[in-house]
């Protein structure tokens, strides 16, 4: 592979290393050594061949359109290379419903966390979509969503009671996020505190998943399904302790409860390089390199060309030093194949390697270096 088709594949591969962090957000590999020291040698690359162009600028126009590229990929490269380099890891922002939280310690961003889980998260008023990503100065926000539970409180003849949540963001929520961890019979299960303010009542709720549910000690009051274990004090009567599975209404002391599995979102924080960098380094290479294929430029070097027979080869003969054939015109005979050969070459359509810029009502007559008289060529009879 020629020079120039190399560097340009070494600039493709610059640019796909910027955009990793924009495909795959989850996998983090901006922060792994391998691809930064792999990213810093291909821009030391690069750079070097960008001061060689500068060095030596009259290589055409072809050279011009790969500087250009180059450069571009160069400007992503670095982006993405500063990002390996300084930005923070990436992060799972876990908030209760109504909570505020900020994006990073050094950003002036902040999330609001939905009171519903049907809502999304507001970055800065900024929806995040549920399926898709959201780009917020040098990071690349994701909505993931994560596991929980939506409570829904009856009283024993059917009235519809509100769930609260004392200790949460948002205080009148019915969703169960179990934030934190409580040991019961040792095993250590999520926990969350609840109360339903019309019976004056408190909830400590604690999730057991299905397989839990399939072991001692409770598998005698769950039967094998994953639900909720139920601990109903305060009020003026008696409390009480229950398990309530999944989607099946259950009595406890004066409340009927009934547990919905549902997903309430979190956000992936993933430090991206500098989107502006990054998308005028991808603009400039994909321009740069569509200018050259349409414009029929070859991506080959001109000694490359040379070498293999495609670039500007003159040829010149002695009048006399064509073989014995038909003659020309001072009499001499020429071969059958040359002969074939000055027709072909009669019809080929005259191309210019390296056109100047400059339009020809600007070039002035000058004088033109001619040949000595022994080279003359056989066109050209002697006075």
């Amino acid at each position: 592979m020629n020079d120039r088709r190399l560097f340009l594949a070494l600039g493709a591969i610059v640019l796909f290393s910027a955009l990793v962090p924009y495909l795959w957000p989850q996998t983090a590999v901006h922060h792994q050594a391998g691809y930064t020291v792999t990213l810093a040698v291909l821009l030391l690359l690069i750079a070097m061949r960008l001061f060689q162009g500068l060095r030596q600028p009259s290589g055409g126009r072809a050279a011009r359109i790969e500087q250009i590229a180059l450069a571009g990929a160069a400007l992503a490269g670095m982006a993405a290379l500063l990002c390996g380099l300084c930005a923070p890891d990436v992060q799972l922002l876990q908030g209760d419903p109504g909570q505020r939280l900020p994006l990073g310690e050094s950003s002036s961003q902040s999330v609001l966390f939905p009171v519903d889980a049907t809502d999304p998260l507001l970055v800065d008023g900024r929806a995040v979509p549920t399926e898709g990503h959201l780009i917020s100065e040098t990071a690349l926000l994701t909505a993931e969503p994560q596991p929980a539970l939506r409570l829904v409180a009856r009283s024993l003849d059917g009235r519809r009671l509100t769930v609260t949540h004392p200790n949460a963001g948002a205080f009148l929520s019915p969703l169960l996020l179990f934030r934190g961890t409580a040991t019961i019979v040792g095993t250590p299960l999520p926990a969350e505190t609840l109360a339903v303010p019309a019976l004056s009542r408190s909830l400590s709720a604690f999730r057991v998943s299905a397989a839990q549910a399939q072991r001692a000690p409770f598998a005698r009051v769950s039967h094998g399904r994953a639900g909720v274990l139920v601990v109903v004090g305060g009020g003026s009567r008696a409390g009480g302790i229950g398990f309530v599975p999944d989607r099946v209404p259950t009595s406890i002391a004066d409340l009927r409860l009934q547990v919905e599995p549902a997903s309430y979102p979190a956000l992936l924080v993933t430090p991206v390089p500098l989107p502006s960098a990054t998308l005028i380094g991808l603009v400039a290479y994909v321009v740069a390199v569509s200018i050259g294929l349409l414009k029929g430029f070859r991506l080959e070097n001109t000694s490359e060309r040379g070498r293999r027979g495609e670039g500007e080869v003159f040829e010149l003969r002695r009048r006399h030093d064509h073989p014995t054939g038909e003659p020309d015109r001072s009499g001499e005979p020429i071969a059958e194949g040359h002969l074939a050969e000055r027709v072909d070459d009669a019809l080929i359509e005259p191309q210019v390697m390296h056109a100047a810029d400059e339009t020809t009502i600007l070039d002035q007559e000058r004088p033109v270096t001619g040949h000595p008289g022994d080279e003359i060529p056989p066109s050209i009879d002697r006075p």
